[in-house]
């Protein structure tokens, strides 16, 4: 659930300098949505894309009562999401998924064996205390945090050199505003002089007791150093505080394995050309 957070809210959605780009990506936003509801406004299952620029890409929640009504929204998908250009649709079904998997498989879509993931699970114990090396702090967008370093932070470290390329502070604002971000939770390490070299947002599921990692990055010059790991400690002694008693980061990389996360639920590409 903590992904619709940064779907519908990621830093992709905004353009400061091009207000109506922003409109037109929150309405293919919304409007790729599916719901099947019940009658008294329970969501059963449905369908979306995540971000507007991935063309072809689905997603497709369902409860076992909702199960009923994905043949119709997998036709949906087929005739409304799929890239126009290829004409090839995807999606991503967990291996133990085997409802979904099989109404897939009955409209024809073949797993990529190629492509597999993982969401990855750390069960809270007692988190180790900071380990951060002198000359760096761990702190947050709750104490007074620098929306230029953030950004810079958010562009060195998903590999954008260009700042011509990095979310602006107006931007990053309109991250924030994601119904369940908290500024305590947006978290960074900053050397003494200020400049921020790791971070990390964590979005708390309260009904789940959980929280889940999303976006985790670190400048490339100070990769390889502890300072990727110090900060989602951090986050999970900030969960621990408020009582969850797991964390989920959607990825495979060594890293977090190291850290503790165990490669729990795995995850297939499966793809259909029409």
């Amino acid at each position: 659930f903590e992904r619709w957070n940064w779907a519908r809210f990621h830093p992709s959605m905004f353009s400061e300098t091009n207000p109506v780009e922003s409109t037109e990506r929150l309405k293919k936003f919304n409007d790729s949505i599916r719901l099947c509801v019940s009658n008294n406004g329970e969501i059963l299952s449905m369908v979306n894309i995540e971000l507007p620029h991935e063309k072809g890409v689905v997603h497709f929640q369902h409860s076992e009562k909702g199960n009923q009504f994905l043949d119709t929204l997998f036709e949906y998908a087929e005739n409304n999401l799929a890239d126009p250009e290829s004409e090839i649709i995807k999606t991503y079904i967990y291996d133990h998924d085997i409802d979904l998997q099989e109404i897939a498989t009955r409209h024809s879509w073949r797993i990529n064996p190629d492509r597999q993931d993982h969401m990855a699970e750390y069960t809270i114990t007692n988190p180790p205390p900071n380990n951060l090396p002198d000359g760096f702090i761990i702190s947050s967008m709750a104490e007074g945090g620098d929306y230029t370093q953030r950004c810079r932070l958010n562009g060195l470290g998903f590999n954008h050199p260009d700042p011509k390329g990095w979310t602006t502070p107006a931007e990053y604002r309109e991250v924030q505003k994601a119904p369940d971000y908290r500024p305590e939770f947006d978290l960074f390490v900053k050397t003494q002089e200020g400049e921020y070299v790791s971070g990390c947002i964590i979005w708390y599921d309260d009904y789940n007791r959980a929280v889940t990692f999303e976006p985790v990055c670190t400048i490339p010059d100070y990769r390889r150093k502890g300072f990727g790991r110090e900060v989602m400690m951090e986050g999970i002694r900030k969960a621990t505080a408020v009582g969850a008693t797991r964390a989920f980061v959607g990825s495979s990389q060594e890293f977090y394995k190291a850290i503790g996360f165990e490669m729990k639920y795995p995850d297939h590409e499966w793809i259909k050309e029409l």
